[in-house]
């Protein structure tokens, strides 16, 4: 798909709780935005998910991007946040 929205996401910590930080590329077509930010005292399942909801550009709510999912979150809950949030 030739207009897709791709998104690839990580987030995680030194310790559980501890400083910990994520990231998120988004790619739409020949255009890549990146996402970075962190907090000095969270959890690495917070990391991940607030790593996939800040990757949620405006235009999602027209066009659903291809996301693949992070091995440390189950995929329920990753949708659930992804839906709370678009």
């Amino acid at each position: 798909m030739p207009n897709a929205i791709y998104i690839y996401t990580d987030g995680a910590c030194i310790e559980n709780p501890g400083p910990g930080g994520f990231a998120g590329i988004i790619k739409f077509g020949a255009t890549t935005y990146t996402v970075i930010g962190g907090e000095p005292r969270t959890a690495n399942g917070r990391m991940e998910a607030r790593a996939a909801i800040e990757s949620l550009p405006p235009y999602t709510r027209f066009q659903r991007p291809k996301m693949p999912t992070s091995p440390s979150i189950p995929t329920p809950n990753t949708c659930k946040c992804l839906q709370r949030a678009a």
